[in-house]
């Protein structure tokens, strides 16, 4: 299973770097509105990540705090 995975891989990566590579050649001004929108995406997303580990972590003291169940429920649904 890891050698078809590792070869899989290999191959979407390959795939991938071509597909970019006719991109930028074809739209060569857009290659830097690309890399921007990426680089944008990828903080929003670890921003999401980062606030829904931080309410499942509230959650969680919280529960402990007042001895609450259904806080720490609220919190596993979270993960």
């Amino acid at each position: 299973r890891n050698t078809f995975f590792i070869i899989f891989s290999f191959l979407m990566s390959i795939f991938s770097l071509y597909y970019i590579l006719c991109f930028n050649s074809i739209y060569p001004h857009m290659k830097n509105e690309w890399i921007k929108s990426n680089i944008i995406i990828i903080v929003v997303i670890q921003f999401w990540y980062f606030i829904e580990c931080l309410l499942e972590t509230i959650f969680r003291f919280i529960s402990f705090r007042f001895k609450n169940e259904r806080f720490y429920k609220v919190s596993l649904l979270l993960s």
